[in-house]
């Protein structure tokens, strides 16, 4: 049996992907991709046509996405499973990880690359519209008060490396989630996720992520250069973490990071 992974570290789909193979214990390769080198090599495009990590390689065979490959490595490799047995909740599950990806993933992105400060409040308040979500759906359909159901599963892996991606627009965009009664399972489910060892094993430090995301937050994609800088701030190779300094809060293009 042979399994690689193509991975970006600080992405949270692929970190999806490394923390179902770490649960699931599949000894694999673990491939980092450098992202700020596009285009992409035909080799790697023949593997995932969609030119995005993650893609897993078994056997031989490619698979791209996320929630594809999570689902196939919970259904071929033995050990705990990700989703769960009741049919039902993994029907729950597929629903809430579905929203994760479609709506709770794009509003953080959307704040995140905002330039025009005049629409921070608004575009807070339509994040806090996904985290309002995400509470109904605790409340309607969580066994616990902090994992989704009575032991982990593929949700609370998926949804913790979201959870700790807001951590940044809290840096960059002083987004919080009230610590009232109106996000209190949100909240808790929040906390449970992001204390799950295989989350905080199979993510980056926050000062990284921040250090990373800095040209999100001016508004450009993983191999644009942003007007002013002379390295992306995606390429690791080129500007060593250990020698930034963590870029100021509010940050933006017409910022002096």
């Amino acid at each position: 049996m042979s399994v690689t992974l193509y991975s970006w570290q600080f992405c949270p789909f692929a970190q999806r992907t490394r923390i179902a193979l770490a649960v699931k214990q599949v000894p694999h390769d673990l491939h980092e991709m450098d992202i700020t080198k596009k285009p992409y090599p035909a080799w790697f495009m023949a593997l995932s046509p969609n030119g995005k990590v993650p893609a897993l390689v078994h056997d031989g065979r490619p698979l791209y996405e996320s929630e594809v490959i999570a689902e196939y490595v919970d259904e071929v490799f033995p050990g705990e499973k990700l989703l769960p047995e009741d049919a039902y909740q993994r029907a729950v599950s597929r629903l809430i990880i579905a929203y994760g990806t479609e709506n709770f993933v794009p509003r953080l992105y959307k704040l995140l690359r905002n330039q025009d400060p005049k629409r921070d409040a608004e575009l807070r308040d339509h994040a806090l519209d996904a985290w309002r979500w995400v509470d109904a759906r605790l409340r309607e359909f969580s066994t616990g008060y902090g994992l989704l159901f009575d032991r982990p599963t593929l949700a609370d892996y998926s949804f913790g490396p979201f959870f700790q991606r807001w951590r940044i627009v809290e840096h960059y965009r002083f987004f919080e989630v009230p610590d009232t009664e109106e996000f209190a399972r949100v909240r808790a489910w929040r906390d449970a996720a992001e204390a799950l060892d295989v989350v905080r094993d199979t993510a980056p430090p926050l000062e990284d992520l921040i250090k990373v995301y800095a040209d999100y937050a001016r508004d450009a994609d993983n191999a644009k250069l942003p007007p002013g800088q002379k390295f992306s701030a995606f390429d690791i190779a080129a500007w060593p973490l250990d020698q930034r300094p963590i870029p100021p809060r509010g940050l933006r293009l017409d910022s002096v990071a």
